[in-house]
């Protein structure tokens, strides 16, 4: 802890294990009493086996030693678990350490009080201890609209002169403003520089969206989430669950599928509607394919009431349309030509907000989408 009480070094327990689990590396092997194992495999093994990045059943693991002298953490492996007969190489040495914020702000407003737009809420203030974000309505003051983002400020000066192999950003999420399945995408963006003139009104430029996820409550795993299912370990399905006499369901049906490579369930926005006017209900999905690269895709319904391969019809170059920082879309015949069409919100970095149409063709596709309205910033 720093003298603000600020968390300067944070851990998780470092531990150890080996290529043993449920999934073991290919060409793993266990470790010969006494034997030393070198990161290059020496020449007729082959090259080295790839370590294991998780614990799994079977996985043998242990603690890591830690030890704090002065201003030296050292880490020292357990002996026992090296030297195990039964251990099987490579063993990951993981630990998992966490350089965390500098200092971090709340840009908050609430409808209700004018003046917290204008308020800056440095390391939470007199806000809140916890990060927030999202948009919510707040039932004990007329259902007034609440809004919040959390910036955090890490020091990068320790790390000046060497590589960074991987990083993650690790938040618990402790609660949602939403009850529904519609609570939408948690965005992870490189911002501008923070200070303590950071309010809602005065907020950093956003740069560049780093990720986004659909797992937070009332998100992807929700009830009635739609057709499009989303695999735990990566990849997608769309599944039909066809109408019967009595108002019931028959067992559903998987029509189209892909895989973690090809379609991630986090970037997709889902909805319903008779697009090409054939009276069967197909398939819109708007995916991000990140850096900006906004596209609309649809699925038709067959006959047989699976659908068939999705279309790509509406499409965008880099850091034009982030498909994350729309609404959940909807569809309904905008235009009375009996073809159902999308409209989406889309909320700007500025924070002004504006609502697209985007029109259905016979063929099922759609055209581009149109602003066909518009808010100033911090009005929406």
């Amino acid at each position: 802890m720093d003298p603000a009480g600020q968390t300067v070094f944070g851990s998780a327990k470092p531990q150890m294990w080996d290529a043993g689990g449920e999934n073991p590396q290919a060409g793993a092997r266990p470790a010969a009493p006494g034997a030393k194992f070198l990161r290059t495999a020496p020449g007729g093994f082959g090259p080295a086996t790839a370590a294991p990045k998780a614990i799994t059943n079977g996985t043998k693991q242990a603690d890591l030693g830690v030890t704090l002298e002065g201003e030296k953490l050292t880490l020292t492996p357990d002996r026992q678990l090296l030297d195990a007969a039964g251990t099987t190489y490579p063993v990951v040495i993981d630990p998992t350490w966490d350089a965390w914020k500098q200092a971090w702000t709340i840009a908050y407003k609430h409808n209700a009080f004018p003046s917290s737009a204008g308020t800056n809420y440095w390391n939470g203030g007199t806000l809140s201890k916890d990060a927030r974000v999202g948009c919510a309505k707040d039932a004990q003051n007329g259902n007034a609209v609440i809004c919040a983002k959390t910036f955090f400020q890490v020091g990068m000066k320790d790390y000046w002169d060497k590589q960074i192999l991987e990083s993650t950003l690790r938040i618990k999420q402790k609660s949602a403003g939403s009850w529904s399945c519609r609570s939408g995408d948690i965005h992870v963006w490189d911002t501008g520089t923070i200070s303590k003139s950071t309010t809602w009104n005065n907020q950093p430029d956003w740069q560049r969206l780093v990720d986004a996820t659909g797992q937070s409550y009332g998100g992807r795993n929700c009830p009635g989430d739609g057709a499009l299912y989303g695999y735990t370990a990566g990849g997608v399905a769309m599944f039909t669950f066809p109408a019967q006499a009595n108002g019931g369901f028959a067992a559903p049906v998987k029509s189209w599928t892909r895989t973690k490579e090809q379609w991630d369930y986090a970037r997709t926005k889902f909805t319903v509607g008779d697009y090409d006017g054939d009276g069967r209900a197909d398939a819109a999905l708007m995916y991000d394919h990140g850096d900006g690269h906004g596209a609309l895709y649809t699925l038709l319904a067959e006959p047989d009431g699976t659908v068939g391969d999705a279309v790509r019809s509406w499409d965008t170059p880099e850091e034009y349309w982030y498909a994350s920082n729309t609404s959940m879309p909807v569809s309904g015949d905008a235009d009375g030509d009996g073809r159902a069409d999308v409209l989406s919100m889309y909320n700007y970095h500025s924070g002004a907000t504006g609502a697209f149409t985007f029109k259905s063709r016979p063929d099922g596709g759609f055209e581009n989408g149109f602003l066909s309205w518009q808010t100033l910033p911090g009005t929406w």
